[in-house]
């Protein structure tokens, strides 16, 4: 009440968030509010998952998946700022493998009319897709290729780069994997690997200790389960750990578009510092106008 919210509303989400845990619908939910920089609601509910009866804590990890994007996107900003590259240049600039690309053209291929730019991998607007979206042979080829497999990125970048592309640089948008490729031109740029990169530049700056690629084996206990929804059985499963992007420990691909490992309380901070114009904790990541212009709708 003292920051201008409502507890006996709040209490509402732990009420839905309960609802849907009796139901069977989730093992385990968490819900975090701030108003003004503090927390006004924390609540959890629910357990690790439909085989393991832990109660969710606040210090629990999850996978993060496509929250990873936002993270990449403020690593790249950040060598924006500092004159790294502008946002009009060829990504092949940092990546030659990406200066002559084949566009899918409905059942042929052509050479690709203009190269991929810094922007438009920042806007899924590349021409790049995912693999699982949609049906045509572009994404059968991510399918086939197994992207997410590759050791590192320097392999996932040279398997990408001989798959053409769906469109043209630029015609459309798209979601797709340009949030790794970003994140092998943080390598490139700053010459350490992603991983360290992210923890030297975002993570120890914010106090995010609980935010990386790799869960450390001390802390596999704080792991919750991945689910999916079975519809024959109209239940939950738990997913298994294999190969790829549900694999979190001994990984050497550090996927900028889906790969992190976080805590509600961490994810929170580094909202907090984009809420507050890139600053939190003394310790500035980007420019108020940065984040002003991050947050602006960059597509026609």
């Amino acid at each position: 009440e003292r920051v201008g919210m409502s507890s006996e509303r709040l209490n509402r989400l732990a009420t839905l968030n309960r609802k849907y845990v009796e139901e069977g619908k989730l093992a385990g939910v968490m819900t975090m509010v701030a108003r003004h920089g503090k927390i006004v609601h924390l609540n959890a509910e629910g357990v690790f998952g439909v085989s393991d009866d832990k109660p969710l804590t606040e210090d629990t990890l999850f996978r993060i998946y496509s929250m990873s994007k936002p993270v990449t996107a403020v690593a790249l900003m950040m060598l924006y700022e500092e004159g790294a590259f502008q946002l009009s240049d060829p990504v092949s600039k940092f990546l030659p493998q990406f200066e002559k690309m084949t566009v899918w053209k409905q059942g042929h291929y052509e050479d690709a009319k203009s190269q991929i730019t810094m922007h438009q991998l920042l806007t899924h607007t590349s021409g790049l897709t995912y693999g699982f979206h949609n049906k045509n042979p572009v994404d059968e080829r991510y399918q086939n290729e197994k992207l997410i497999d590759a050791k590192d990125l320097d392999e996932f970048i040279d398997k990408l780069a001989k798959i053409p592309l769906l469109f043209e640089p630029g015609e459309r948008w798209n979601y797709s994997v340009a949030s790794d490729v970003l994140g092998a031109v943080a390598e490139k740029i700053s010459g350490q690997p992603y991983d360290e990169f992210l923890k030297q530049r975002i993570f120890d700056p914010l106090d995010m200790q609980d935010t990386f690629f790799n869960v450390p084996v001390e802390k596999l206990d704080r792991f919750a389960t991945n689910h999916y929804w079975n519809p024959k059985a109209k239940k939950l499963g738990a997913m298994g750990e294999e190969s790829g992007i549900n694999q979190f420990t001994g990984r050497t691909l550090f996927s900028g578009g889906g790969g992190l490992v976080s805590t509600i309380g961490d994810y929170m901070k580094f909202a907090e510092m984009l809420r507050r114009g890139g600053t939190l904790n003394k310790a500035r990541l980007l420019s108020p106008k940065t984040v002003q212009y991050m947050s602006m709708n960059h597509l026609p």
